[in-house]
């Protein structure tokens, strides 16, 4: 199947290894507030785990957002609704495919790539 996220525990927290989260990769590092957020967890020996779903950069991801939501859900028991979330991504889809469509269709029309010096 498709991966969609990655995990960095704390040494602290115990892995449930019936989700089959993998970690993030050795040689990839997190770094910023995350980074030193995690830092003070383990030096303080307290379980953390940062979520970190695949994202598309540049724009809002909701997609991602449900799916980190969907693991804290199964770690935890919870039932937190993504719906919304899985709507708004089909929408953001849509809206970019339009876009898309719009500016082939600019492209194509005679005359629109001429340039004026």
């Amino acid at each position: 199947g498709e991966e969609k996220l990655r995990v960095v525990p704390t040494s602290q927290f115990k892995m449930n290894n019936k989700l089959e989260l993998k970690k993030l990769d050795r040689n990839l590092y997190v770094v910023g507030p995350l980074a030193i957020l995690l830092a003070y967890y383990e030096i303080k020996d307290f379980p953390a785990i940062a979520l970190l779903p695949y994202a598309q950069r540049g724009r809002p991801d909701p997609l991602a957002a449900a799916t980190a939501i969907q693991i804290i859900n199964q770690l935890y028991d919870l039932d937190i609704s993504t719906e919304q979330l899985i709507k708004d991504a089909k929408q953001i889809e849509q809206e970019i495919a339009q876009l898309k469509e719009q500016e082939e269709k600019v492209q194509r029309e005679p005359g629109s790539l001429a340039m004026y010096v």
